[in-house]
């Protein structure tokens, strides 16, 4: 199956597959795997854990990807999440495993901290940049960098608006494609034409969008 055809199974939140089969690997919050709004892709080679912490499960991702030959990641997070639970834990281990996370809130509190008039707008939109971060994190990585190259591999980050942030209820939102943060500029994408209009106008979406 295409990525462009999985992007779209997601945002309609339609996953029927053959048991025992990958057609994607997602990186996710572990409150994901449990929320009672919906079930994640039995496609999908999942790896959770707290804040779809990407830079900290790396090799587990390449492996994914390499061994089944998947053309896309996911990286997913909730916006019901609240960011500052994850950075301020007084355990050692916290510092490493949320280094970059901590990195995304320090760097940018003082500047969009005054953008957003509730806490709900503030914690999405660092849900957003902290996807962001994990992308980049990955396509950074040389490994990664061949097989976007060579094998055309997609990497897209979603937001599961809990809070509903974006929409009247909760659902997927598509808001990174490739490291393109605009959501316009990820509607003109070539391959995003097969996707059917109202998820284009919907489904793809941001809150804090960097220019």
């Amino acid at each position: 199956m295409s990525a462009i055809n999985i992007i779209e199974k997601i945002l309609i939140e339609e996953h029927e597959c053959e048991i025992g089969s990958f057609e994607c690997c997602i990186v996710c919050s572990s409150r994901l795997l449990s929320c009672r709004f919906f079930s994640l892709p039995s496609c999908a080679f999942v790896v959770a854990n707290a804040g779809c912490q990407a830079a900290t499960n790396l090799a587990s991702i390449y492996y994914a990807v390499k061994n089944y030959n998947l053309p896309l990641i996911g990286v997913i997070e909730t916006n019901g999440v609240p960011v500052k639970d994850l950075i301020s834990m007084s355990f050692p281990a916290a510092e490493i495993e949320f280094k970059v996370l901590s990195k995304v809130y320090e760097e940018n509190f003082e500047i969009i901290a005054p953008l957003y008039e509730s806490e709900t707008l503030l914690n999405t939109a660092f849900i957003e940049l902290n996807i962001d971060a994990q992308i980049d994190v990955i396509k950074n990585v040389p490994e990664f960098e061949k097989l976007f190259e060579e094998k055309g591999l997609l990497i897209c980050g979603f937001v599961f608006d809990e809070a509903c942030v974006y929409g009247e209820k909760p659902g997927f939102y598509l808001t990174n494609c490739n490291g393109l943060k605009d959501p316009e500029a990820i509607r003109q994408l070539d391959f995003m034409e097969n996707l059917p209009e109202p998820l284009l106008k919907k489904k793809i979406n941001r809150l804090h969008i960097q220019m």
